[in-house]
């Protein structure tokens, strides 16, 4: 059964972009500006992946994996204490 692109599919791509783009607004640091900058450019790369090829469920598990880093990237890249980028990336939407 071929599997057709859903709303929700768009939604990693939109974080993936907002993560790109929140060290133009947010209070930030070297290192968390380019953690933020990485992962944005990775989500974003990854979910558009996935927007293309549909059916393959590898390109959806690594979309949830950098989610994933994004979630734990204030803790393992030490920027847990600048607290705008840091609710950024463990956000939802972030």
């Amino acid at each position: 059964m071929k599997r057709t692109m859903r709303g929700q599919d768009f939604l990693p791509l939109i974080a993936g972009i907002y993560a790109f783009l929140a060290p133009l607004w947010t209070t930030t640091t070297h290192r968390a500006t380019w953690t933020a900058v990485v992962l944005g450019i990775v989500i974003a790369g990854a979910a558009l992946a996935a927007l293309v090829e549909p059916d393959r469920l590898p390109f959806e598990g690594f979309v949830a994996l950098t989610g994933a880093l994004m979630f734990i990237s204030p803790w393992v890249m030490n920027f847990s204490a600048v607290h705008p980028m840091a609710w950024m990336a463990t956000s939802p939407a972030g």
